[in-house]
């Protein structure tokens, strides 16, 4: 103990001591000063309703239907988007998009950058390559036939390294 109030007494300690101090003060203030901040809202967003959306699984379009019908069930407010997933393995999801839409929410499809049957395959350099572009010119030409809003989640979750699209 002697020596610390020594060290701290000597003009290096002194000056260490000043600046934790000093540091630990403007940190202080800062963390104070961060919570008792009122977050802010944007204007126009406090004026506009909550919009939602759910994840539902989808394999074939009957038990879609019944699970989605159960999902919104639970909620007081149906959901404004329902999402999810395809693969380039598959065709446009033509009767999806009508089973959400008749419930009044827009569709979200996740699109997984590989195929099932082949899920290994690191797909994206095909796609650069040119190798589904058909598949792509197929589900464009079938989304504006559908007309309405379909969103396209486009190779999500990219900058991990659990899929193969992967960056």
């Amino acid at each position: 103990m002697g020596l610390r109030l020594k060290s701290i007494r000597s003009g290096t300690g002194m000056l260490i001591c000043m600046v934790g101090l000093a540091m630990l003060g403007v940190c202080g203030y800062l963390v104070v000063r961060f919570v008792s901040a009122a977050p802010t809202v944007h204007p126009r967003a406090a004026d506009r309703p909550l919009e939602w959306g759910i994840y539902q699984i989808y394999w074939r379009p009957k038990p879609f239907e019944q699970a989605l019908n159960a999902t919104v069930e639970r909620f007081a407010k149906p959901p404004n988007y329902v999402m999810f997933y395809r693969d380039l393995g598959r065709p446009f999801p033509r009767q999806a998009i009508e089973i959400i839409r008749a419930r009044g929410a827009v569709p979200i499809i996740s699109l997984e950058l590989w195929q099932w049957h082949a899920w290994r395959v690191k797909c994206l350099p095909l796609i650069d390559a040119g190798k589904f572009d058909a598949f792509f010119e197929s589900w464009a030409r079938d989304a504006r036939a559908e007309g309405g809003k379909v969103l396209l989640r486009f190779g999500f979750e990219f900058n991990g390294d659990w899929f193969t699209w992967s960056l």
